[in-house]
């Protein structure tokens, strides 16, 4: 009959609808367990019209309609809130051992096993990918109030370079340039199953989010940049200044000299390092860099770091930028108010450099943006996202 058709119809674009948004909604679910739910979700609906016709003798089309379509919608709705609410809370707890020290994000060191090396990271939250990405000398840790409060919108990953914190040192000191260290994050994200996602990347990971967004500008959906310049144009200003300011740089590429002078005393060089605003940094995240720091092998793996910079990331930026390449992933730009970039044209510079930018100073900070000013960032990071459409 007639209402029978329009019966089976109805619910079956029910079921179809309530799969989709399944699939959709449910981040973790593969295309084909997004097939499989779909298919599963329409046979229970069979099952539940030859219930429904045995149970009662429903002769009007309208009622019988209303009333596959109010029970019918019960099970998608409660499969929805298991698989999104239940399982996620679960996987949080399993995941991490049940242990959380921050809100949303854990102190659970999870491994990825990409780019022939060993990546540690933290993942909390759920919603669209984030990836955020620490600086010299930190580690992940340095994102912990910010990634924090992003996992109320975001799946936020937050990973350790290779060369630092807990993620593996190799010893080749030519697979520290930037694409090979971008091509860690994106099998991270792969490893994931993330398709598509925002990364945010400060100081170090600033540089290598840039070469991620240059590389795979069919994945990254927008780059946030934390107080750098482009690596080429800063080497190509000398020592007016800059030589002054970025002076690491400079004392990094003396092999032998350098690793003899940091290995003596690890913790004495960290803490030169943040001196300028270690006041404002959490004690704790301080001893942790250092800590870190002194591990075997982090010194010589984060001097390779900036000496593969010199060596190969920056002719590779010249002759990119010299061919008249630029990066169309959107960026965002953030530098601090007492940093080393408040005195250029910031935005101009990049945009030599990339197609679509955006930024602002961010007032009362240096350098370390993410721990001086964490609600500043955390609110620019979320207004980047809707600006994308996120």
């Amino acid at each position: 009959m007639l209402w029978e058709w329009l019966a089976a119809i109805g619910w079956s674009a029910g079921s179809v609808a309530g799969g989709i948004a399944l699939y959709r909604r449910v981040r973790f679910f593969s295309t084909v367990w997004g097939i499989i739910t779909i298919a599963v979700v329409g046979l229970l609906s069979g099952v539940l019209h030859n219930f429904l016709n045995a149970l009662f003798s429903i002769d009007e089309p309208f009622f019988f309609l209303l009333a596959i379509f109010g029970i019918g919608m019960t099970p998608i709705l409660v499969a929805q809130w298991l698989f999104e609410g239940g399982f996620h809370l679960y996987r949080q707890w399993n995941t991490h051992g049940g242990t959380n020290r921050m809100p949303g994000m854990n102190d659970q060191t999870l491994y990825a096993e990409v780019n022939g090396i060993r990546i540690a990271y933290e993942r909390g939250g759920a919603g669209y990918p984030l990836l955020l990405i620490h600086g010299y000398p930190e580690t992940r840790r340095m994102w912990r109030q910010v990634a924090d409060a992003l996992t109320a919108r975001f799946d936020v990953v937050s990973m350790d370079l290779r060369g630092y914190g807990d993620s593996d040192r190799p010893s080749d000191e030519l697979s520290y340039d930037k694409r090979t260290m971008a091509e860690d994050a994106y099998g991270l994200a792969t490893h994931l199953g993330w398709d598509k996602f925002l990364v945010a990347g400060h100081d170090r990971g600033g540089r290598t989010a840039r070469r991620l967004a240059a590389d795979h500008p069919e994945s990254v959906v927008g780059a946030t940049l934390l107080d750098i310049l482009p690596l080429e144009w800063v080497y190509s200003q000398g020592a007016d200044g800059y030589a002054r300011r970025y002076w690491h740089w400079y004392f990094h590429l003396q092999r032998g000299l350098a690793e003899r002078l940091i290995n003596s005393d690890p913790s004495a060089y960290v803490n030169h390092l943040f001196a300028r605003r270690g006041d404002v940094l959490d004690p704790e995240n301080v001893a942790h860099y250092m800590e870190v720091f002194a591990r075997p092998g982090s010194v010589d793996a984060t001097l390779a770091d900036y000496r593969t910079a010199f060596d190969v990331d920056r002719p590779r930026w010249t002759e990119e930028v010299a061919a008249g390449h630029k990066i169309t992933v959107p960026l965002q730009i953030l530098w601090g108010e007492y940093g080393n970039l408040n005195d250029e044209p910031t935005l101009d510079i990049w945009r030599e450099v990339a197609e679509d930018v955006r930024g602002e100073v961010i007032p009362g900070s240096g350098h370390y943006i993410p721990e001086e000013q964490p609600e500043i960032a955390i609110r620019l990071i979320n207004e980047f996202a809707d600006e994308l459409g996120l």
